[in-house]
C-alpha cells in the first residue's frame, strides 16, 4: 500500500512528463508554420530522379544541398571576318566507325543568299595520355584538302528557300577521335552583316570516331558479326563475301572493279577475265548485311548474256544500304539489275549510274523485286524486252518510296521510266527518264496490274517528266492499267516534255468510309511544264517532310528532301 508521499511523487513525475511532452509538441507544431525555409533532406535533382522512378539513397541525418548551377561558358572568340550572325550550323551524324566520314553541313539563312563559304578553323585529336585534344600529327583532309590549311573547306549551295547545304568528307590515316570548329561567311567576307556575336551560334564539340582503317595492301578487319562487322578494303574481299553470305559487312573505302585492270592482274585469279564479275549469291542467296558507308564501287563489268539473276548480287534476302555504284556495265538474260538481279529484302540509300541490258525484268538498280526500296536512285541507260524500268524491272511486293530515276529506258512491252511492271505499292517517287517501247509504255510505269488479290499495283503522289513514245497503250504517266486492279492516286505527268496528252489511271478514285459515305481523289493528271514547277499543283502532297521545290534544284520540279538529285 502506497503512502501519501509516494502518491504525490508519482503525480508530480507524471505531470512533469506531460508538460515536457507538450513543450516538445509545441516546438514541433509551431515549427511547421515558421516562415523560415526548411532544409531539404533531398536535392532538387534527387527529387526529380525519384519522380521518374529511380531509387536515390538519402541519409535523413545529413543535409543534402541543391547543386550549384553551372557557370555560363565563355563566348568563343572567332576571327571577326567569319562572324555571321544569320547562320546556324548543324552537323549530322556525330559519330562514325570508319576512316572516311561523310556529313552534311546545313545553314539556316534569315536573308536572301545564293551561297556561303565554310571555313575549317580548327581540328583537334584526342590524346589518351594527356586526356585532352591536341593538334593531330597525322595527315587529315577535309574534301581532299589537308586540314592543316584551316580554310576553304567548301561552299554551301541552296537546299531549299530557307537553307544552304553541302556534303563534306573527312579522312585521316590513323584511328582516333577528332574534334572540329567550323564557321560560315557569305560570298564576300567584306560584306559581313554583323560583327556582333549576339544571336550567332557556332558548331563546336562534335566528334567523329575512327576505329577501323583500310591501309594499302592490308586486309580489312572484323569477324563478320553485327558488333564486329567485316571491313571490306579490296576487290578480293568484296568477291569473298560469297564465302560468308550471312555476315555483316562494311565497305571501308571506294573500290574499282575495272575489267581491264583486273583481267591483266596476275594475282586476281578469282576474277573471270571473260564474263567479268561473278555475281554474289549465284549459288546460295545473300542473307547478310552490307553497309556501303556512302562509298563507291566503280566500273562493275558483267557480260553474261545467257545467265539469269545478274548484278553485283545475284539473289538477295539481305539488307543493303548507303552504297553507290558508278559506271556499271551489266548484261544478262532475265532478272537483271546493276545492284541485284533478284531482291527479296531491303535496299536503302543506294544509287547507280551506267548501262544495264537484258531480256525480261531488267532494271537499273534491281531486276526482279519482292522487297522494299527507299531513298534510292538510278541514272542509267536500260534496255530489254519486257518489264523494263529505269530503277526496277518488275516490282511485285512491298513498297518503293522516296526514289527516282533518270537516263533512258527502251524495250518492247511493259516499259516504264521508273518501273516496267508493278503489282504493288509505289509512292513519293518520280522519273525523268526518257522511255521508248512498243506496247504498255509509260513515263513512270509501263504496266500496273496484279498477281493475285494480295499483290495489286498502286501509285501514290508520284510524277514523271521524261519523253515517252510507243505504238500501243502509251501514257504520259502509266502505259496500261488493268481496269479492275491497281490504282493511281494524286499523281502527275508533264504533258509537254513527255509528248503525251493522255495516260492510263486518270479515273477518279473513290474511297468508302466506315459510315458508308465516300470521298474521292484524282488519279493521274497531266499538267504543263509551268504547272509541274508550281507547288500548288500537287494537291495533298507533303512539302514539309517529304517533298521540296526550288527553281534552282531539279530543274524546278519537285524533289525529295531526304534524297535530293545528285
Amino acid at each position: 500500500m502506497k503512502s501519501k508521499g509516494q502518491g504525490a511523487l508519482e503525480i508530480l513525475i507524471i505531470t512533469g512528463v506531460l508538460i515536457l511532452g507538450a513543450v516538445i509538441f509545441g516546438i514541433f507544431f509551431l515549427g511547421q508554420f515558421n516562415s523560415s525555409p526548411q532544409v531539404p533532406t533531398m536535392s532538387v535533382v534527387d527529387e526529380f530522379m525519384t519522380d521518374l522512378g529511380y531509387e536515390v539513397p538519402v541519409d535523413p541525418g545529413h543535409e543534402i544541398d541543391d547543386p550549384e548551377p553551372p557557370e555560363d561558358p565563355d563566348e568563343p572568340e572567332l576571327p571577326e571576318e567569319h562572324t555571321f550572325s544569320d547562320l546556324v550550323l548543324i552537323l549530322d551524324p556525330e559519330t562514325s566507325s570508319l576512316v572516311n566520314q561523310d556529313f552534311n553541313i546545313i545553314a539556316r539563312i534569315n536573308s536572301n543568299y545564293d551561297s556561303a563559304n565554310v571555313d575549317l578553323i580548327e581540328v583537334k585529336k584526342y590524346d589518351e595520355i594527356t586526356n585532352s585534344f591536341v593538334d593531330p600529327t597525322d595527315s587529315c583532309k577535309l574534301n581532299g584538302v589537308y586540314a592543316s590549311s584551316f580554310s576553304d573547306a567548301g561552299q554551301l549551295t541552296p537546299l531549299d528557300s530557307n537553307h544552304l547545304s553541302q556534303t563534306f568528307t573527312f579522312s585521316c590515316n590513323s584511328p582516333g577521335q577528332y574534334d572540329f570548329l567550323f564557321t560560315v561567311s557569305n560570298d564576300n567576307d567584306s560584306e559581313i552583316l554583323s560583327n556582333d556575336l549576339e544571336g550567332s551560334e557556332y558548331f563546336d564539340g562534335k566528334e567523329i570516331e575512327i576505329d577501323t582503317l583500310c591501309l594499302a595492301g592490308q586486309p580489312g578487319e572484323g569477324s563478320g558479326t553485327e558488333e564486329d562487322p567485316k571491313i571490306i578494303c579490296t576487290s578480293k574481299e568484296l568477291h569473298d563475301v560469297r564465302d560468308h553470305l550471312d555476315w555483316y559487312y562494311v565497305l571501308g573505302q571506294d573500290l574499282d572493279l575495272n575489267h581491264t585492270i583486273l583481267s591483266n592482274d596476275p594475282t586476281a585469279t578469282w576474277y573471270d577475265h571473260v564474263g567479268g564479275w561473278e555475281p554474289i549469291g549465284n549459288i546460295s542467296w545473300f542473307v547478310g548485311n552490307l553497309n556501303g558507308n556512302n562509298h563507291q564501287i566503280k566500273n562493275l563489268y558483267i557480260n553474261r548474256p545467257t545467265t539469269n539473276n545478274v548484278g553485283l548480287f545475284s539473289e538477295s534476302i539481305g539488307i543493303i544500304k548507303d552504297l553507290e555504284l558508278k559506271d556499271v556495265n551489266v548484261t544478262g538474260r532475265s532478272n537483271i539489275g546493276g545492284l541485284i538481279g533478284h531482291n527479296y529484302r531491303s535496299i536503302t540509300n543506294c544509287s547507280l549510274t551506267g548501262n544495264v541490258n537484258g531480256e525480261n525484268n531488267v532494271g537499273g538498280l534491281i531486276g526482279y523485286n519482292w522487297g522494299s526500296i527507299s531513298l534510292s536512285s538510278s541514272n542509267v541507260n536500260v534496255s530489254g524486252n519486257s518489264s523494263v524500268g529505269g530503277l526496277v524491272g518488275g516490282h511485285y511486293y512491298l513498297t518503293i518510296s522516296s526514289s527516282y530515276s533518270e537516263g533512258s529506258v527502251s524495250g518492247n512491252s511493259s516499259v516504264g521510266g521508273l518501273v516496267g511492271s508493278s503489282a504493288f505499292s509505289i509512292e513519293n517517287s518520280y522519273s525523268k527518264s526518257s522511255v521508248i517501247g512498243n506496247n504498255k509504255v509509260g513515263g513512270l510505269i509501263g504496266f500496273v496490274g496484279w498477281l493475285d488479290s494480295s499483290h495489286v499495283g498502286s501509285i501514290k503522289r508520284s510524277y514523271s517528266t521524261g519523253a515517252v513514245s510507243g505504238d500501243a497503250n502509251v501514257g504520259g504517266l502509266v502505259g496500261y492499267k488493268e481496269w479492275n486492279y491497281g490504282s493511281v492516286l494524286l499523281s502527275y505527268w508533264d504533258t509537254q516534255t513527255s509528248g503525251q496528252s493522255t495516260s492510263a489511271g486518270t479515273e477518279i478514285v473513290y474511297f468508302l468510309l466506315s459510315d458508308s459515305t465516300s470521298i474521292s481523289a484524282t488519279g493521274a493528271t497531266g499538267k504543263t511544264t509551268a504547272q509541274m514547277k508550281t507547288q500548288g499543283t500537287f494537291t495533298d502532297w507533303n512539302f514539309t517532310n517529304i517533298w521540296a521545290i526550288n527553281p534552282t534544284i531539279n530543274n524546278g520540279y519537285p524533289y525529295l528532301r531526304n534524297n535530293p538529285p545528285q
